[in-house]
């Protein structure tokens, strides 16, 4: 479902100044699949940063649904949300000057990306378990499934949690053996299922990151089906902070994504590019750790 913002569906210019016509365009738009309340969140902050920035008499948003070679014609700015790979090549796209990706950089493409921090994000879950004197860490996550511009299909790609916690590991002469573990998704199933399989393997993990919220809870249900004392046998930590962490037993220590960072980000990055800034930036809005029971 698409959020409802009046001020960005009338076309009137303020005063003196032009109207500027911007698309969205993502897989769940594309398809009528289900954002999520992630990319819900992500496109409500863009509409109230546009609204306190002062550009909502401005700004005219047209989302990318349906024809196309007709609604990618004669756009000021896109924003593409999501993991969705395009070609920069592509006739659709090449005559459109500003393009900003936004969850997601596009590989070879020369455009604007606001993609989360998540080296810092990996930084600062190590930095809390080797507080803790533990250096056995594990990670549980999943892999990225890229949307294909155009089609109905995606691609499986080593997501960047996964590639942050990689190197951090290397970086430290750390063996990476048994210690990533992927599953399907993140959903909380998935968590269950991964933790079981890494018991198997590792019956007293001294640590392990959850790479969602959702994948921590069923983390949860099954190291305390096994005999651990979360916070005490085994340090818990996971990658977005989710309104239930600290209602879970023991509370969830979080790294948290700030949504409302991301579109203050995505506006910020637009006005340039619609102000004559021509070369490509990557912008990587802050997390930080949020500390609860679990670690």
């Amino acid at each position: 479902m698409l959020p409802k913002k009046k001020s960005h569906k009338q076309k009137v210019a303020a005063p003196g100044g032009r109207l500027y016509e911007i698309g969205i365009l993502s897989y769940t738009l594309q398809y009528g699949k289900s954002a999520g309340p992630y990319y819900n969140g992500i496109l409500s902050s863009i509409l109230e940063a546009i609204e306190s920035e002062g550009y909502s008499n401005r700004i005219h948003i047209r989302y990318i649904i349906g024809d196309f070679s007709k609604e990618l014609k004669n756009l000021d700015a896109l924003l593409i949300l999501g993991k969705l790979d395009i070609d920069p090549q592509s006739l659709l796209i090449k005559g459109i000057n500003n393009v900003i990706t936004i969850d997601y950089k596009i590989d070879g493409a020369n455009f604007d990306a606001v993609v989360v921090d998540f080296k810092e994000a990996i930084r600062l879950a190590f930095e809390a378990f080797n507080r803790r004197k533990v250096s056995d860490i594990y990670y549980i996550g999943s892999s990225s499934q890229v949307s294909q511009f155009g089609q109905d299909k995606k691609l499986i790609k080593e997501d960047l949690r996964t590639s942050e916690f990689r190197s951090t590991l290397a970086a430290a002469g750390e063996s990476l053996k048994d210690r990533i573990w992927l599953a399907k998704d993140f959903t909380v199933e998935s968590g269950y299922s991964s933790t079981k399989d890494l018991l198997k393997t590792v019956p007293n993990p001294g640590a392990i990151l959850y790479g969602s919220g959702e994948m921590a809870i069923g983390g949860y249900k099954a190291l305390q089906e096994n005999g651990l004392s979360i916070g005490s046998d085994v340090l818990v930590i996971s990658i977005d902070d989710m309104e239930f962490a600290n209602y879970m037993h023991p509370p969830l220590t979080s790294i948290s994504i700030n949504i409302e960072d991301i579109g203050k980000a995505v506006v910020f990055d637009l006005i340039a590019r619609l102000n004559g800034r021509s070369f490509p930036l990557t912008l990587n809005p802050s997390v930080k750790l949020i500390p609860r029971k679990s670690c």
